[in-house]
């Protein structure tokens, strides 16, 4: 039954293609990117691309970056934490420590988004979502080594528009959306939008009998548009978020695990919507402020574009590490994220020689807070504890470290027309970038010295004594030169095939979460991708379809290393190659009906990882150390299947061979909507199924291996004469397909998370103005 749904979707877009041009009354529309730092047709862009537009967001029933991955297939929103960790085609990072960015680069307006917390986004005022596939390391730089998400929001207009909407779902959830906009003068148009979530989440504390993980999401952001002639143009941006969400906080047992807490006789649920703490809720809050000032001027031979931008993020969390009612581990940090970036671009877009260059500028500061909300780790305490808990045998560990980035780069990318139907496209970027990490770590007593008293969001016992036990103040400046080369070619009218060469990087980093003048700086990610396609328009433009084959040499791969103690640290994981297969197609047989399908085929393997990071279940009275914790394949399965005391020891797994983690081997959509006029009205229905055949989230895949799984999602909606009004409902995950999100291996157990079960709900709006 479960792949009959990928049969249904493989079945649906061959009949796409299949059906007779006839039936249309009207061909595709085209789509413009920007995936070239410039307006372009998708089909002349020689690079893979999934374009979303908001009416394919609705009609999937996407409503945030999270889920994403729906609509574009390679693409996997991971989420750890409150960290948004998106991979493309196998690429990304599951690093979960301050100081480490996304190997996915995350732009808004033409802004790099640093923040990953900051990066679980509503996509309410949106005109466009762009996944480029493949490192993109010319034109978007530092940290596009999978590949980049673009978002543009929507820009203000003229015309008087506003639009509005409101919801009721499953699990008490409440949605409202607003948009505004029109014009202040003759030059000045203006918007204003606003989003609302508000649910009681769907995972149930069992110990406590109350909901452990309600939502509670705000979005607003005003745009200002400046347009005194024609050839200037300046766009200002302001917007605020805030979220509070701790769904991936609220973890339960992986089934088949033994937890420490079970081990020594306490509650630990296993079931998919079941999680058990020891203190009140778990906590997960993230406010991002961002502002964005985007100026074009025509200045006759050339244009020039200047892209300000700020981010200023605070995120707190807490949660209980050994998901039990016992007072094990907790966790609560407070992480801060400061941004500050420039870029300056010329441009010429006609002729024969079409060229870009620039320089940019960025410094980012991330890391975890100063007193009173520092990284504080807390065994074998409750979460309010007071000095009085502080005896023998108990531990809490506060740390404040702070990661600096200032980076400065200058890149150019120009195509050449060598024949009028063959172009040439050939760019640089030279990047330098100096990281720093200042931080120190205190042990908490519960005596405080003369005029040392500290007072923590976790204490509620009045001041704490604090030791400091450790600092670090270090740098270290990296230098990386990448590059792109692709050769694109119009075999006939519609029809256009290219290849491609790009070197991509990573950024180079120090860890926030080892507190030591030793710590091994971590080197720069590099990757070498090969890309051959073909973008094709057939039936007189009633089917776009587009296929990429790659191949990629990966090397000096950053992975996050969770140590025995808890702490999330990043370090180098060698070398891995990786290629697929990319289909994307969309259909529109009739004036009707719109078909769309993906198709992701990937294989991964680590050429060279012979010391990776693995948890296993504890077996013996003593975890082992040294040699006896380096382990094979064969040796972890074995451990694997004895019996287990409860908790989990270190290893190291010679992991060479593996599969890449979060590297699903197949991935798949397939969608549609159809429109019934009824009257002056219209009825729409919309489908979307997405197939993901499973991913280790660990090397090795032992107890951190998710399933395959599938999600459906539908609608119906009316609309109302001159689209003022409609009506929809809608049901996610109508398969009711539970499975893991998460699979997080600590020391004290095998954190898992569960996807939401089936919801369904109502949705009303209206819509005056443009559209």
């Amino acid at each position: 039954m479960r792949h009959s749904w990928t049969y249904a979707g493989a079945s649906l877009a061959a009949l796409a293609i299949a059906m007779p041009a006839s039936a249309q009354e009207q061909g595709l529309q085209d789509i413009i990117v920007t995936a070239q730092r410039k307006a372009e047709n998708l089909q002349d862009v020689p690079i893979s691309v999934t374009a979303l537009t908001a009416d394919t967001l609705t009609s999937g029933g996407i409503s945030d970056t999270t889920e994403l991955q729906a609509a574009s297939p390679g693409l996997v929103t991971f989420q750890t934490a409150n960290n948004f960790s998106p991979f493309i085609r196998g690429v990304g990072t599951n690093q979960t420590a301050s100081g480490s960015e996304a190997s996915v680069a995350l732009y808004i307006d033409g802004v790099y988004q640093g923040p990953k917390p900051g990066n679980v986004l509503d996509l309410g005022a949106i005109e466009r979502i762009e996944v480029l596939k493949g490192p993109q390391g010319t034109l978007f730089g530092r940290n596009a080594t999978g590949g980049a998400i673009n978002i543009i929001t929507k820009d203000p207009t003229a015309t008087p528009e506003i639009n509005a909407e409101f919801g009721y779902g499953r699990f008490d959830e409440k949605t409202a959306r607003a948009y505004a906009s029109g014009a202040i003068s003759d030059t000045l148009s203006a918007s204003v939008s606003f989003s609302g979530k508000w649910s009681d989440g769907y995972i149930r504390d069992v110990y406590r009998n109350k909901d452990q993980a309600p939502v509670e999401s705000l979005n607003g952001m005003v745009k200002l548009k400046w347009t005194p002639s024609d050839r200037f143009t300046a766009t200002l941006t302001g917007g605020y978020s805030y979220l509070d969400d701790a769904t991936f906080m609220s973890a339960h047992a992986e089934p088949g695990t033994v937890s420490t807490a079970a081990g020594l006789g306490f509650l630990a649920p296993t079931g998919p919507r079941e999680a058990a703490t020891s203190a009140e809720d778990a906590i997960s809050t993230v406010k991002t402020a961002r502002a964005t000032l985007n100026v074009n001027a025509d200045l006759g031979p050339v244009d020039l574009v200047s892209i300000t931008g700020y981010v200023h993020m605070d995120a707190y969390n807490f949660f209980d590490l050994d998901s039990s009612p016992a007072n094990i581990l907790h966790l609560s940090t407070g992480q801060l994220g400061r941004q500050f970036s420039q870029e300056l671009q010329l441009q010429k877009n006609d002729g024969p020689f079409r060229w870009i260059a620039g320089l940019y500028y960025l410094r980012f500061r991330d890391g975890y807070d100063k007193f009173p909300r520092p990284y504080l780790l807390q065994q074998n305490l409750p979460f309010e504890f007071r000095p009085s808990d502080l005896v023998a045998g108990t531990v809490a560990l506060a740390r404040s470290a702070i990661v600096t980035t200032d980076t400065g780069s200058i890149f150019g990318q120009g195509t050449y027309d060598i024949a009028p139907s063959t172009r040439l496209t050939a760019g640089l970027r030279y990047s330098i970038e100096k990281k720093t990490v200042e931080g120190e770590q205190f042990a908490i007593n519960g005596t405080p010295a003369p005029g040392a008293g500290v007072e923590l969001d976790a204490g509620s016992g009045g001041p704490f004594g604090a030791v400091q036990n450790a600092t670090v103040d270090l740098s270290k400046t990296f230098k990386k030169l990448t590059w792109r080369l692709a050769l694109d070619h119009d075999f006939a009218d519609g029809i256009m095939g290219y290849a491609s060469y790009t070197r991509g990087f990573k950024s180079g980093s120090l860890n926030a979460g080892i507190i030591s003048n030793a710590q091994v700086p971590v080197n720069p990610e590099v990757i070498d991708a090969f890309e051959v396609g073909l973008k094709s328009e057939l039936f007189d433009r009633k089917l776009r379809l587009n296929i990429a084959a790659f191949y990629y040499d990966y090397k000096d791969i950053q992975v996050s290393l969770v140590t025995a103690g808890s702490t999330s640290v990043t370090e180098n994981a060698a070398a891995a190659r990786l290629y697929g297969l990319d289909i994307d197609l969309v259909a529109a047989p009739t004036s009707r009906l719109t078909i769309r399908g993906g198709i992701n085929l990937l294989d991964s393997k680590y050429k060279k990882y012979e010391s990776a990071a693995l948890f296993l279940p504890r077996t013996a009275a003593t975890c082992p150390s040294g040699a006896a914790a380096q382990v094979t394949l064969a040796q972890a399965k074995a451990i694997a299947a004895l019996p287990q005391l409860g908790g989990n020891c270190t290893y190291r797994l010679d992991a060479s061979g593996s599969d890449l983690i979060i590297a699903p081997k197949f991935t798949a959509n397939a969608g549609f909507d159809y429109e019934m006029p009824v009257g002056d009205s219209r009825l729409t229905l919309s489908s979307s199924l997405y197939y993901n055949d499973g991913f280790d989230t660990a090397a090795g895949g032992i107890f951190a291996k998710v399933p395959s799984y599938e999600t459906l999602t539908a609608s119906l909606t009316w609309t109302g004469p001159d689209d003022r009004y409609f009506v929809r409902v809608w049901g996610r995950n109508l398969t009711n397909d539970i499975h893991p999100e998460l699979i997080l291996p600590l020391a004290t157990t095998f954190q898992e998370v569960s996807s939401m079960p089936r919801s369904y709900g109502f949705t009303l709006g209206f819509r005056f103005g443009a559209r």
